[in-house]
């Protein structure tokens, strides 16, 4: 792609060392040093369940005209209960990544790729570099898993849900 990635490191927690979330200060710092980013990759929730604040990051990056990028491997779950914090999607961000196995119950290596049409994402040319890594013989088992995984959160999750939240 010819991209040079410039790392943020999250804020720390100052007695433990435990990674917490990226700062706003910090994406904000990132794009005055380097005004000529054109993506951000945010992962949220970090591997610990740590959020970091997607919706103040979009706004900042969308005020930059910067796409979101957000992984959100660990937080498929996030928004499917009124309780919990709202998911990338709806915050809006350009590109989300959630691996949809490791808190949604589909099959290992069962993920979904979502996009949301803010204007800074060319979805002919995701669709373009995905044919080129995507096989061209789908897993029907893990399609299938994902359709079960969807709808059993959209028939059942909130009850489901509900059950773990103290």
């Amino acid at each position: 792609s010819g991209a040079t990635p410039i790392y943020i490191e999250p804020d720390y927690h100052p007695d433990i060392s435990f990674p917490l979330a990226v700062s706003v200060q910090a994406v904000q710092s990132l794009l005055e040093e380097h005004p000529d980013v054109v993506a951000i990759h945010l992962t949220s929730p970090n591997y610990y369940g740590v959020l970091s604040d997607v919706a103040a990051i979009r706004n900042l990056a969308h005020s930059h005209g910067v796409a979101l990028l957000v992984d959100e491997a660990h937080g498929s779950h996030l928004g499917l209960h009124s309780d919990w914090p709202k998911s990338a999607v709806s915050l809006r961000a350009d590109i989300i990544v959630q691996s949809t196995h490791k808190t949604q119950g589909a099959l290992t290596q069962s993920a979904m790729l979502h996009l949301n049409d803010n204007g800074l994402v060319n979805r002919a040319r995701v669709a373009q570099m995905l044919s080129l890594l995507q096989s061209s013989s789908p897993s029907s088992i893990l399609l299938a898993s994902l359709d079960a995984a969807r709808m059993q959160m959209a028939t059942e999750g909130r009850e489901r849900l509900a059950t773990i939240l103290v």
